[in-house]
């Protein structure tokens, strides 16, 4: 018995063929870019669009633009849960990489209230904290005043001035950079 193909058969197979190469041609722009170093910014706290991230042979420095990798304290579980952070598998937590500027390193003296933040007595413009979120939820008031540890460092966005940085979540662990980042191709 011989099976006839119909057009209806046909109309149903060509759809499938486009899509399973539209996915492997994701699948292999995907792997080339994780590869490369090649990261895509989806959160508006930098330029959206694609970055490089310099990560193990290039240090970083206080004045860099990092990829940082967002733990599992709960405040960003909750900000995960908000929308304000998105899931991913590149970080351990499971949240997400972030794209932020370090702004103050081991040893300098930091304050951040309600005010702003201050470094090694010099205040950071356009860095007063929001008290509620675009949903009028009450976002984290941190209040610090310590010079800080080793390993710990203030990251902020200086582009955009509702990110969700350490005006939110304080000082943060310096071993949780990936890389310095660049832009490659932003809008």
């Amino acid at each position: 018995m011989e099976l006839a193909m119909t057009s209806k058969h046909l109309n149903f197979i060509m759809p499938t063929k486009y899509v399973l190469y539209f996915t492997g041609f994701l699948l292999l722009v995907s792997a080339i870019s994780a590869s490369t170093g090649i990261r895509y910014n989806h959160s508006e706290s930098y330029p959206l669009g694609f970055w490089i991230v310099s990560g193990g042979y290039q240090t970083w420095s206080k004045g860099q633009t990092i990829l940082f990798c967002p733990g599992s304290e709960a405040v960003f579980r909750e900000a995960k849960e908000r929308g304000y952070l998105s899931d991913s598998f590149y970080c351990d937590s499971g949240i997400a990489p972030l794209i932020k500027k370090v702004i103050a390193v081991s040893g300098d003296q930091v304050v951040i209230n309600r005010h702003g933040i201050v470094i090694n007595g010099n205040f950071v413009e356009d860095s007063q904290p929001f008290a509620k979120d675009a949903s009028s939820r009450d976002l984290p008031l941190v209040e610090i005043d310590e010079e800080l540890a080793d390993n710990q460092v203030i990251i902020f966005s200086d582009y955009h001035p509702l990110s969700f940085d350490s005006r939110y979540f304080g000082a943060v662990d310096s071993r949780q950079i990936r890389g310095v980042v660049s832009p490659l191709w932003t809008w």
